[in-house]
């Protein structure tokens, strides 16, 4: 930590040019909702210890889901997140993804998740969205089975592949495969849960592409597998933050569905539902359930 305030508050060096880097004045955190117990404790000591830095925060946490194991703590009225912020509170009205003021999707869609009916007769999308990594791996197998001359990664790492979590057994690629990053790697600029596509196949090598910064890398076939998991279908939680244009598929809805006798339980699978639901541009025409 000291090394970080030593750099915001302008005592540190840029590696290269070896000039001292710019004091910092304002810090933007933004999905605060993802932000748990630990990183929130960080932030409030840099403010105690720089008080005049100002802290813009962003995010729903009455809506989005919490931090993973921490789903029973209060982050929306925890005391140290209003002191970060210096206790200014500004609510922002308008959806630009849905452009409207309403929020059809939590007052009415996430109440009264039986109106979606489940189809199983759909045509398989490429982007899937669902609640475990149990699910995520068969819809991921079942999808990349269909791939015509795929070049298959064999992950040789037991307990990579045996973790729910991990890997699959076997990592099969085509052209147009969405891969998502599982780490961050500084040298290449990748950071963890960017969702980057197969544009390339060289001998040992896979080109990617990245839609939003419009980037371009070359990765070697055993980082891919190292770096990467399939991005076919992912989990709900993955996927706060994004937002969709095309047609997708939200996997386990009947689970995500169940009443549930605890409060607390029946708070958070309803922020499971609004999350995945609200992720579409169209979430009438383009979302399909399994």
């Amino acid at each position: 930590m000291d090394k970080i305030i030593a750099t915001l508050e302008g005592c540190d060096y840029e590696s290269k040019s070896k000039k001292k880097k710019a004091q910092t004045d304002m810090l933007m955190v933004d999905e605060i909702s993802m932000v748990g117990g630990k990183i929130l404790s960080y932030l409030a000591y840099i403010k105690q210890r720089l008080p005049r830095i100002r802290f813009i925060v962003a995010g729903d946490i009455p809506h989005q889901l919490p931090p993973v194991k921490e789903e029973n703590r209060n982050f929306n009225d925890a005391y140290c997140l209003k002191e970060i912020c210096g206790f200014n509170y500004v609510k922002l009205n308008y959806n630009f993804r849905m452009n409207t003021t309403k929020d059809e999707l939590w007052d009415n869609w996430s109440c009264n998740p039986n109106q979606f009916k489940i189809d199983r007769g759909n045509k398989p999308t490429q982007r899937n969205l669902c609640y475990t990594n149990l699910t995520r791996k068969k819809v991921i197998q079942a999808i990349q089975d269909t791939i015509k001359n795929p070049r298959v990664l064999v992950c040789h790492n037991i307990r990579d592949f045996q973790s729910v979590e991990g890997q699959t057994k076997e990592l099969k690629i085509g052209m147009g495969t969405p891969l998502i990053a599982r780490k961050s790697i500084k040298d290449l600029e990748i950071a963890k849960n960017e969702m980057y596509y197969v544009c390339g196949l060289k001998e040992g090598f896979v080109e990617l592409y990245e839609p939003e910064l419009k980037k371009n890398i070359e990765v070697e076939d055993a980082d891919i597998l190292r770096w990467f998991l399939s991005g076919y279908c992912i989990t709900i939680h993955k996927s706060q933050g994004e937002t969709y244009k095309d047609k997708y598929t939200i996997w386990e809805w009947a689970r995500l569905s169940e009443p549930q006798q605890d409060y607390y339980k029946e708070n958070f699978y309803r922020r499971l539902r609004y999350v995945a639901q609200s992720r579409s541009t169209d979430p009438i025409n383009n979302i399909y359930y399994r």
